[in-house]
């Protein structure tokens, strides 16, 4: 499934991201050197894939899950202040995907699961994830050349 109608969604949002782009990982998040807080990364889906079902065409239903990954500034005097701010982050992404079919998903999206990932350098790392199915559809493969007799 392909992510970047999540970050276009994100980013016009306006939710008081400073940066929204994608990321091949959690660990790639958390590396980006440029990041500009609060900001948020869309990181590449993990898939879960049904059995073909079909004969001569190739489909299989294909559940997605994928993670917006939160990063807000915080010091030790501060965490409080980063929890709260993590919250409003948090209900505002769920509350703009929540029901969001992105373009190459059969579903809308379903919130799954939140979970603290990091706290490291000042910075709060928090997921928010959400899952939605596509079909993945490839023509009938070419059939066997006949051997001669």
């Amino acid at each position: 499934m392909e992510t970047e109608s999540i970050v276009t969604r994100l980013r016009d949002a306006s939710l008081g991201f400073l940066s929204v782009s994608g990321s091949l990982s959690l660990a790639d998040a958390l590396d980006d050197a440029k990041a500009r807080f609060p900001c948020a990364y869309v990181v590449t889906p993990t898939d879960r894939a049904e059995p073909n079902r079909t004969q001569g065409r190739h489909r299989q239903r294909v559940t997605s899950r994928v993670a917006i990954v939160i990063g807000v500034k915080a010091d030790a005097a501060s965490l409080s202040g980063a929890k709260d701010r993590l919250g409003q982050f948090k209900r505002s992404v769920i509350d703009n995907l929540t029901g969001w079919r992105p373009d190459t998903a059969d579903t809308a999206l379903d919130y799954a699961s939140s979970d603290l990932r990091a706290i490291a350098g000042g910075i709060v790392w928090y997921e928010v994830a959400f899952q939605c199915a596509w079909t993945l559809t490839v023509a009938e493969p070419d059939a066997p050349a006949s051997a001669a007799v």
